[in-house]
């Protein structure tokens, strides 16, 4: 099993506006790396809460597992 963690840095003024299944003020993050022969990457999605504006800079975590 390989399993990476990494946080996010979400700038300051981002706006979450999407709606994924009922949920809404939610951003779809891209990640991608340098590798040569990529890059390789993948997306996920993340919720601001009740005001979808962010006033200062956020930090959100996330785990990629894969069996």
């Amino acid at each position: 099993m390989f399993e990476k963690s990494f946080k996010v840095a979400i700038p300051s003024g981002t706006s979450c506006t999407g709606t994924v299944n009922g949920q809404s003020n939610v951003c779809q993050v891209k990640i991608s790396n340098n590798n040569a022969n990529g890059p390789f990457g993948g997306t996920f999605m993340v919720q601001m809460g009740s005001n979808s504006t962010t006033e200062k800079r956020l930090v959100r975590s996330a785990k990629f597992i894969e069996e």
